[in-house]
């Protein structure tokens, strides 16, 4: 629950919460997070995603229903080096295009975006392993 996760010491540098039916969670206070998995929370809110702390490095968002709004809220992780959105099928090119700069791996299997939209990812310039 959203009271059992504000218990976690702000130490904590990975943290596992898939098929947890998330929907309202904030985990801005964990301050040393750098690897956040949250697989198969198909409620999260948009809110919830920005108050993701600056440190993640590793977001794994697969099956969680994003949308182009959610991904809005992930541009400020400026740490990010892999984003997992496998299955997330309502992304467009045009939230791709906020996607933070400092990626390395973006996962973006079973997205349903054409060939043409990843054009929109050529100004990621640390981009080094795409899976589509």
């Amino acid at each position: 629950t959203a009271e059992s996760l504000s218990l976690l010491t702000h130490t904590l540098e990975s943290l596992d919460l898939s098929w947890c039916n998330l929907s309202d969670v904030n985990l801005s206070r964990l301050t040393s997070l750098k690897t956040l998995d949250l697989y198969s929370n198909k409620q999260l809110t948009d809110e919830s995603l920005s108050l993701l702390p600056h440190t993640l490095e590793f977001l794994y968002l697969r099956y969680c229903n994003m949308s182009d709004a959610s991904l809005i809220s992930l541009s400020r992780l400026t740490s990010l080096k892999t984003l997992n959105l496998r299955g997330n099928e309502e992304l467009t090119a045009e939230s791709l295009s906020l996607l933070p700069h400092t990626l390395e791996t973006l996962d973006l299997s079973w997205c349903n975006l054409s060939d043409a939209s990843l054009l929109s990812l050529s100004r990621l310039k640390s981009l080094k392993n795409l899976i589509k």
